[in-house]
């Protein structure tokens, strides 16, 4: 099988860990929180010890949420998207002057 371009490992894991390092490091966006499944939770965090969240924005998305996120958004989450049991995605929609969506 051969990876997706956005797959930077066979393991996901190390994969996810890969892309946090990148977005740490100011390449493809901002990193907004990540926490693997198996790290410890931040003492200040209100989350379960075994919880796994990964949120980022890409350059586009930064722009239209500067530009279009004082009228509104949208949020949906849905589960059963991955092989992972237990796992949600959740995407934040906002709309531009013309009412059309934006992810």
């Amino acid at each position: 099988m051969v990876p997706k371009a956005s797959q930077l490992h066979d393991d996901d894991k190390i994969s996810i860990a890969l892309w946090a390092a990148r977005l740490e490091s100011g390449e493809g966006g901002v990193l907004l929180c990540y926490k693997a499944k198996d790290a410890p939770c931040p003492p200040d965090a209100y989350n379960l010890e075994d919880a796994f969240y990964f949120a980022w924005q890409s350059p586009a998305q930064i722009e239209d949420a500067a530009k279009y996120g004082h009228k509104i958004f949208f949020v949906d989450s849905t589960h059963c998207t991955t092989q992972y049991e237990n796992t949600n995605l959740t995407t934040i929609l906002g709309c531009d002057e013309h009412g059309h969506g934006e992810l």
